[in-house]
């Protein structure tokens, strides 16, 4: 979160695995509650192995994002992230509002 206070914008490379990632949201959710505009976050799809654009969009994705479906490549990752989420959200189904 440090970082993030620092920084004017948010550069977004957006896949298609991007909206089911927990790290992925939650940088974007942090960057906005430490004072980030929205508009402030610039989202550049990334191009698939056969040259085309990601298909699921930022917005879309967001829209759909519930936390107990989004992952980590560590699973002590996730443990950490959960428990902190936890403490400020109590469960999941505000924060999963405040990202949507």
């Amino acid at each position: 979160p440090i970082y993030l206070s620092g920084c004017r914008s948010l550069l977004v490379l957006h896949g298609p695995t991007y909206c089911s990632r927990l790290w992925c949201v939650l940088e974007i959710f942090i960057f906005v509650a430490m004072g980030g505009a929205p508009g402030q976050v610039e989202v550049l799809p990334l191009r698939g192995l056969g040259g085309g654009r990601a298909q699921c969009g930022l917005g879309g994705g967001l829209a759909r994002f519930r936390l107990s479906e989004a992952s980590c490549s560590l699973p002590s990752d996730r443990t950490r992230m959960l428990a902190v989420i936890e403490c400020s959200f109590g469960d999941e189904v505000p924060f999963n509002q405040m990202v949507q």
